[in-house]
């Protein structure tokens, strides 16, 4: 899948970030899934192209959950 390059460099220019914190936010957006990140720029950017944000502890949280579930379900995964 490639990424439009003048998308990438628009979301840089508008916002005044990275090419590469926008690369991401343009993949994201794209493939229609969120990031996780504690990068500033992202997250304050992100959802102006309707990406959602996940924090990283709240990854951590959901992977937490995940495992305490395969536990008590009798898996490992």
């Amino acid at each position: 899948m490639d990424l439009d390059v003048e998308e990438v460099m628009r979301i840089a220019i508008e916002n005044n970030i990275t090419f590469y914190d926008s690369s991401y936010i343009a993949l994201a957006q794209k493939l229609k899934t969120p990031i996780s990140t504690e990068d500033k720029d992202i997250i304050s950017v992100a959802p102006r192209y309707g990406v959602k944000i996940i924090r990283l502890h709240e990854l951590m949280d959901l992977i937490k959950n995940l495992w305490l579930r395969a536990l008590h379900s009798g898996g490992t995964g």
